[in-house]
């Protein structure tokens, strides 16, 4: 033992000690195997400790561990922690070989187990853990980790082996309870109830902090404690955490090593630490199995085949996280999971700078950073703070007004010239705003007066067709109010609602408008999309159809039940691409795979990976692949063209109190039910309805007010001989105060059937009455054709290329969306979906039906497919 210049010890051993413990016949006739090692022990700190290892004559099986010590504060050989734990070990009948590490990065052997207690590793140190990781060595890492993660080296070990972002934390927590993997091992027994007070627990149910390990990673929870906390949507919740975690990896860099995280403040005096590390070394024993490593690679995206790429478009959101520019294991990630797209968020300078509102230093390192990857950049310009308020050059409350628009567009216009040649910029957002079709009232006065230019230079009102309109005595435009809500009445309606509406839709559509053209008029080819969130798309749609290669985007996709219900529907209607992104819930598995079956449900153009990169989409890397892989297959294929029209409820939204729509989110609705049927439906804008290519107009029932310009177009729907089907609710109201639309045409609000013209209303009792049985009826009746059928109600959506079709399944679960919202019901709410077995008939001919993704063939009987849909989890049926 000699104390080094800066105050630290080293420890050297030489000789083995051969005794042997002979209550234990496990260890006997055992031959110790040297081993150079290096470790460290919780609370104190080395450059290099020790190793113990053994193995049995008969079977040459090798076990082992090291003990690496280091005592910074000068504690005695013989009293120290290192001292005691190679007593106690030597007591449990193993051999221990200590060794002094020195200066030198250690070079450890595969053979063996390395025991690797939690305080701080020198970088090199831990570059040799890594190294021996990678020749499949077996890593017991023991006490709270207090390394120093920030290096290449840390932030590899916590990425790869711990599946986090930084070392575990302490938490208060509840005792600990094994689990069945756990019991399994006598050893542990003494952990069960084992009540520390708080532990540094591996989080498995919180998304914010849950591990996000590559799918190559077996992991094998031996114990758990709960504790409280708060969940992604700041809820109190209680979750649960492991302080011990055996992960074993079947693939990938460190492919047949196995990695034991035992976060225990047990103490080498403790009767327990000996038992507990014989059993942890017998889990360290546990087989890796194999692995299928990731297909081939999707490749050649460009501006011009962006929303026509033959395979899946997918991206990384970065937001404005720098650091994985030059970040080793998100480029990994990217590859992994076929992403081909980065996107960031255009870094906006809160406080102009010499008059400039851009960082154009940092977005230069964005579009270069990115070209180094390899990958495509696509450019968002909602702010990385996501709150545009915090920026001093936006008037408050003012996005989407004259002073914000003219900063916004000259910053568009000039990044687009900056980047015109670089093909590394591959796509835009161009809308400034998440929610950017919001309905709202600014009452400012340059609102004011563009309101009141509108209302003389669009509607054409002079002074006195307004005092008339409104019922009121203005003695001027400057007079002309802003509307107010009554409470008498359910709705915000009335002429001048309804003409503040149009206002809305007006200037909004006019800003999208003069943004696309802006960025166009530099780059004619680049494609855009448009966020239109939850609040109306149709008027984001309205105006992607008049330019080529302009899609909307939807955000949340697995957070709603209901998303091909309005948003795949819509954009049918319209005839545009659509591009997506999964909501907040994180690491949960079934989350991402609904995600995921969104995107193929409705063959969105793109999908983006929320939030802040890739790392929490890990565990479903492999579903990533399946969907490129599907997608390439599928390229070209296209939804059948309706004769169903769903009409859904963007002027009730503009009506309600708040207009948004959380206000009817839970107002029964068929959106839902329509999905889980077989006949195909496009979605119709109450707003901007478009009825020519429909025979049949279904409401979702959400429609309780209804556009003046929707029951003009809807009578005359019924006079072509239309039908429409809804309830004694639909169109009560007309937001310009008009009778509403039943009243209109004289008919009773109760359910029945009526003609009208040459059409028909049918009027059905209620919506929660309505199933898929009930409306498959009425479907057959009003002569509306299904190409397929299933007897179980599931999610799905038939494509046709040429004569092949496919057919997409998923099982939407309400439960399962809703614990996305309370992520410590998440598991069991995900354990109790049923493996569904569905028959599937087709309507159309065909020779053969197989999976897309593995190519295995069904056998077809009587022109019926028996398949197995296992729970969250998509399926696609090839049929030619």
């Amino acid at each position: 033992m000699s104390r080094t210049e800066d105050g630290r010890w080293n420890l050297g051993f030489s000789g083995i000690d051969r005794t042997l413990a002979a209550e234990d016949n496990r260890y006997r006739n055992l031959n110790s195997v040297s081993l150079t090692y290096g470790v460290y022990i919780h609370g104190y700190s080395a450059n290099l400790g020790s190793v113990l290892l053994y193995r049995e004559e008969k079977t040459g099986r090798e076990h082992g561990g090291g003990v690496a010590f280091f005592d910074p504060w000068g504690g005695s050989a013989a009293s120290g922690p290192a001292a005691c734990a190679a007593e106690a070990l030597r007591k449990a009948g193993l051999r221990v070989r200590l060794i002094s590490g020195g200066g030198e990065r250690p070079a450890f052997d595969a053979a063996g187990c390395l025991i690797v207690p939690g305080a701080a590793l020198a970088d090199r140190d831990l570059e040799a853990v890594l190294d021996y990781l990678r020749s499949g060595g077996r890593l017991l890492i023991w006490g709270e980790i207090d390394w120093e993660l920030g290096s290449p080296a840390g932030r590899r070990f916590c990425e790869r082996i711990l599946g986090t972002v930084r070392a575990p934390r302490s938490r208060q927590c509840s005792p600990l309870a094994l689990t069945p993997a756990g019991e399994q091992y006598p050893g542990l027994r003494a952990l069960d109830g084992f009540a520390p007070g708080s532990l540094a627990l591996l989080p498995l149910d919180n998304s914010i902090e849950k591990q996000t390990l590559l799918p190559q990673v077996e992991t094998v929870n031996l114990a758990e404690a709960v504790y409280d906390g708060r969940n992604w949507v700041q809820q109190p919740d209680r979750f649960r955490g492991t302080p011990l975690q055996l992960s074993i990896h079947r693939g990938g860099e460190f492919a047949g090593s196995r990695v034991l995280y035992a976060a225990l403040p047990l103490k080498p005096e403790s009767a327990d630490f000996a038992p507990v590390m014989k059993a942890l070394l017998e889990c360290l024993d546990r087989p890796a199995g194999p692995y299928a490593e990731e297909g081939p690679k999707s490749a050649g995206l460009n501006r011009r085949n962006f929303f026509r790429y033959p395979g899946a478009v997918m991206g990384a959101l970065c937001f404005a996280n720098f650091r994985y520019l030059g970040d080793p294991v998100f480029d990994e990630d990217l590859d992994l999971a076929e992403m081909q797209v980065v996107c960031y968020c255009i870094p906006w300078l809160v406080e102009p700078r010499d008059g400039e509102i851009v960082d154009w230093e940092r977005l230069d390192e964005i579009v270069a950073g990115v070209g180094r990857k390899g990958k495509k950049l696509m450019l968002d310009p909602y702010p990385s703070n996501f709150n545009w308020k915090a920026f001093r050059w936006v008037p408050d409350d003012a996005v989407y007004q004259p002073e914000f628009e003219r900063k916004y567009l000259d910053a568009m216009r000039r990044i687009a010239l900056r980047y015109k040649e670089n093909p590394v910029l591959v796509a835009m957002w161009c809308t400034p705003h998440t929610h950017s079709a919001d309905f709202a009232v600014y009452r400012t006065p340059e609102n004011h007066r563009l309101w009141t230019d509108y209302l003389r230079t669009v509607k054409k009102l002079s002074l006195p067709e307004l005092n008339r309109r409104y019922g009121l005595s203005l003695k001027s435009f400057d007079e002309v109010p802003f509307p107010e809500e009554d409470a008498q009445l359910p709705y915000n309606i009335g002429p001048l609602w309804s003409d503040y509406v149009d206002f809305h839709v007006y200037s909004y559509q006019n800003f999208l408008r003069r943004t696309i053209r802006t960025i166009r008029d530099v780059i004619p080819e680049l494609p855009l999309t448009i966020r239109s969130a939850f609040m109306d798309p149709a008027l984001s749609m309205a105006v992607a159809a008049e330019f080529p290669d302009v899609a909307t985007h939807i955000e949340c996709l697995e957070t709603s039940i209901n998303t091909e219900g309005f948003y795949r529907s819509y954009a049918l209607g319209f005839g545009i691409p659509i591009t997506g992104e999964n909501g907040w819930p994180k690491a949960s598995p079934a989350a991402t795979r609904m995600a995921l079956a969104d995107f193929l449900l409705g063959n969105y153009a793109a999908l983006t990976y929320s939030f802040d990169g890739i790392r929490w989409a890990r565990a479903s890397f492999p579903e990533f692949r399946e969907v490129a892989l599907v997608r390439r297959e599928m390229a070209g294929a296209r939804y059948p063209q309706p004769q169903l029209g769903l009409l859904l409820p963007d002027s009730t939204l503009y009506s309600s109190r708040p207009a948004n729509f959380f206000s009817i989110e839970k107002l029964p609705s068929l959106e839902f039910t329509l999905e889980q049927m077989t006949c195909p439906f496009v979605g119709v804008s109450s707003e901007l309805p478009r009825l020519d290519k429909i025979r049949v107009l279904l409401d979702t029932g959400t429609n309780r007010v209804f556009s003046p310009q929707l029951k003009r177009e809807l009578a005359a729907f019924l006079r072509r001989g239309g039908v429409f089907v809804g309830f004694p609710e639909s169109g009560k109201y007309t937001r310009d105060g008009s009778a509403g639309f039943l009243e209109s045409l004289k008919l009773p609000a109760e359910p029945g059937e009526y003609a009208v013209g040459s059409g028909k209303v049918i009027l059905l009792p209620g919506v929660k009455e309505q199933s898929c049985d009930s409306l498959r009826k009425l479907f057959r009746r009003l002569g509306l054709k299904s190409p397929v059928a299933i007897d179980v109600p599931v999610c799905n959506a038939l494509f046709e290329k040429g004569d092949t079709r496919y057919l997409v399944l998923f099982d939407k679960r309400r439960e399962l969306v809703g614990s996305f919202f309370r992520e410590s019901t998440h598991d069991a709410e995900t354990a109790k979906l049923p493996a569904l077995e569905l028959t599937v008939a087709p309507e159309f001919e065909f020779s053969e039906v197989r999976d897309a993704v593995t190519n295995a063939p069904y056998p077809v009987r009587d022109g019926r497919i028996r398949v197995k849909l296992p729970p969250a989890r998509f399926l696609v049926l090839r049929f030619e």
